[in-house]
């Protein structure tokens, strides 16, 4: 055989479709209805967090507009106790979703048993609202740096100390901080 004609049909096989693609053809009565109301909720869900971010960008634009000015103890603890609030609901809602996904994977293997098309339903619902999820987790993680980046902007502290433009100088001092 020719070996051209052998290189001709040794070609990859195209990429899979998505399993929701497969599975939807097959929709039971009971998994279009929740199909529909899964996209109801999922949708209304990515809304509200559009109108979210879109007040959070707002905030983020109103307080980049203000001007330079040193904040007080009180301002500063304020700032502090903000920011940590911030991380710890990123987090709290990071282990919500985790605990979440584990009980839609031990639900998507019950309802795969009974009905697979309504699992998979229920399978594309959670991706839905899972990505939107992290992305508020995300947009709370920046928005803390934001306030660390305007704290500091602010903070009288913050300012002063010595300037290195030598590493070796940099790592002395910082050794030096830590006693090592």
């Amino acid at each position: 055989m020719d070996p051209a004609t052998i290189e001709a049909l040794n070609i990859p096989p195209p990429p899979w479709r998505p399993p929701l693609v497969e599975e939807r053809p097959w929709l039971s009565r009971a998994a279009q209805d929740a199909e529909r109301i899964a996209r109801k909720h999922s949708d209304a869900f990515a809304r509200y967090a559009e109108d979210w971010f879109a007040t959070l960008e707002r905030t983020k634009t109103a307080l980049d507009s203000m001007p330079l000015e040193p904040l007080s103890a009180e301002e500063l603890s304020a700032f502090n106790r903000l920011i940590e609030e911030i991380e710890a609901s990123a987090e709290q809602r990071a282990t919500q979703q985790a605990r979440m996904a584990k009980r839609v994977r031990r639900d998507h293997k019950k309802l795969f048993a009974e009905d697979p098309s309504l699992a998979a339903v229920e399978r594309a619902f959670a991706g839905r609202v899972f990505a939107t999820d992290d992305r508020i987790i995300e947009a709370l993680l920046d928005y803390a740096l934001f306030l660390r980046a305007f704290r500091a902007e602010r903070d009288p502290g913050a300012r002063g100390g010595p300037t290195f433009d030598d590493q070796a100088a940099l790592k002395r001092h910082l050794d030096a901080l830590i006693g090592a």
